[in-house]
């Protein structure tokens, strides 16, 4: 009689290899079945077939988690992660000094390998390592192109154009946004006291105190993309979550002299082209006027500045002021149009 031992080995069944390997992408929901046995050279070139992902930024990753170096391992089986390396960027970050001329700033730069390098996401990262809203406000644009060069759209891959080096930049609304931030000690001034629009000579003014070196200008656009204030503190831009809308505090004239009145200024995608919008209200004589009231932006130019939006509603207070505020018997300050 057989051993009972023997039959039961007899009985067990071969065990089954595994027929695939699977890879997974990372911070993606992507998933590809591709033969047991396929090297990591030949699942590269699958991937970027499949989801589009460049090969030479391919990492994959045993179940261990272990990276696999080599390209002619032989995958057996299992799941494998597959991500991406970060990919490796020089930028030339175009900035905008307080005399109104570009000065260039040198960025090396890292763009994650969890996301496509796109246009945007290298205005994302270039912006988490300066610490501004790179996203929103920049703009990618061709080292090698001409003087005029058109920017990147947001989704463009730049490891599909095999970029090494680019321009980043301020977008256009921005570029006026910031500058007129960057001279608000000399502008604001200007707004108050009717000059509107500023002199055309007053944007290649420089302001005391602030440089116009590469680094002095970074230093200060960093500054004043988070809070810009004027000299008398009469005049505060605080940042929101959308870098183009701020909560404005704005000081009352005389005799109230010291409370602020806050509201919301935001820079459409065509400024200066089309007007800064005031959103909020102002409080005269326990009624709400509308800011939108107060400046309607119908005279705008694009020669204005939002000071001279904030100007109006400067000359509205006083305007509006009743004659015990105004105590002394002169004449009100009449309202300076918009040219």
């Amino acid at each position: 009689m057989p051993d009972a031992t023997g039959s039961r080995a007899m009985s067990k069944k071969p065990k089954r290899l595994l027929e695939r390997v699977t890879l997974l992408g990372s911070c993606a929901q992507l998933r590809l079945d591709v033969p047991v046995g396929i090297t990591v050279a030949e699942a590269r070139q699958r991937v970027e077939e499949s989801w589009g992902w460049a090969a030479g930024r391919l990492l994959f990753f045993a179940a261990d988690s272990a990276l696999i170096w080599d390209d002619d391992y032989q995958l057996v089986g299992g799941s494998i992660v597959v991500g991406r390396a970060p990919l490796p960027l020089t930028v030339v970050f175009r900035l905008i000094a307080v005399t109104s001329r570009l000065v260039n700033h040198k960025v090396p730069l890292l763009v994650p390998g969890g996301a496509l390098a796109t246009a945007k996401n290298a205005c994302a990262s270039l912006g988490r390592h300066l610490g501004i809203p790179g996203s929103e406000l920049l703009e990618v644009v061709l080292l090698e192109a001409k003087e005029q060069p058109a920017a990147l759209e947001d989704e463009e891959n730049l490891e599909a154009l095999q970029l090494r080096s680019a321009i980043i930049r301020f977008r256009r609304p921005a570029q006026r946004m910031v500058l007129e931030l960057l001279k608000m000690r000399l502008l604001w001034p200007l707004g108050k006291q009717g000059c509107r629009p500023p002199p055309q000579d007053s944007w290649s003014i420089s302001v005391p105190d602030l440089g116009d070196s590469a680094l002095e200008t970074l230093e200060a656009t960093q500054q004043v993309l988070r809070c810009a204030a004027s000299e008398a503190q009469d005049l505060v831009f605080h940042a929101t979550e959308d870098a183009y809308r701020w909560r404005v505090e704005l000081q009352r004239p005389l005799p109230a002299q010291g409370e602020m009145v806050e509201f919301v200024v935001t820079f459409p995608a065509e400024y200066p082209l089309k007007p800064v919008r005031l959103e909020g209200s102002l409080l005269l004589d326990g009624q709400e006027v509308p800011m939108d009231q107060i400046f309607s932006g119908d005279r705008w130019s694009p020669a204005n500045t939002v000071y001279c939006a904030l100007g109006e509603v400067v000359d509205f207070m006083m305007l509006h002021r009743t004659e015990e505020e105004v105590g002394d018997g002169k004449p009100r300050i009449p309202r300076l149009p918009l040219s």
